[in-house]
């Protein structure tokens, strides 16, 4: 799945004791509201410990956490960082929900995008001229698309070299899922 908001950062987060009911469940308030809306990876991990006794037992969860309705994955039938020309290489894309369920979406458009690097010349602080490489991003062509319940099977375009970004979009051209490929 694919997170267009980028963060190399974890959060750590102290939770405050909680004690069960008599059939062992705790509501433990995780205050996720308080961070950015976007997917996160949750994992929770809790100690119990026996009244009484002291003893203690520890366990861990962990769980995708998402703002949104729906989120678009892709499984790749085999290795996208060198497809040879003109290899048949496919995708195989699904729609979930917060359920995990697979659902239909209809209004996707998948653009393919070439990346290119130029080099620039740009004045650098010092007053001094220095090439940078920039990468250009150019999107090559569009198409609708709509993802079955069950999935969608997508044939990657190998006809030309390069390095390229399949982009699948919905309606608002939203990006829901980036796959970076290279003939």
């Amino acid at each position: 799945f694919y997170e267009n908001r980028h963060s190399d950062e974890g959060f750590d987060t102290e939770l405050e004791e909680q004690t069960t009911d008599k059939e062992g469940n705790a509501d433990i308030p995780l205050g996720i509201n308080s961070y950015a809306a976007a997917t996160y990876q949750l994992q929770l991990v809790s100690e119990a410990f026996e009244a009484g006794s002291g003893r203690s037992v520890s366990a861990a969860a962990r769980v995708i956490v998402s703002p949104y309705d729906y989120l678009v994955g892709v499984k790749a039938d085999g290795d996208l960082d060198y497809i040879h020309h003109n290899a048949a290489r496919h995708l195989n894309i699904i729609a979930i929900d917060p359920q995990l369920a697979s659902i239909p979406l209809t209004d996707v458009k998948v653009s393919l995008v070439e990346q290119k690097y130029l080099s620039v010349l740009t004045k650098q602080d010092s007053g001094v001229y220095k090439y940078q490489s920039k990468l250009k991003e150019e999107t090559i062509s569009e198409q609708p698309m709509s993802i079955a319940a069950q999935g969608s099977d997508f044939t990657l375009d190998t006809s030309k070299p390069g390095s390229f970004v399949l982009v699948i979009k919905d309606a608002n051209d939203k990006v829901l899922n980036r796959v970076d490929y290279t003939v």
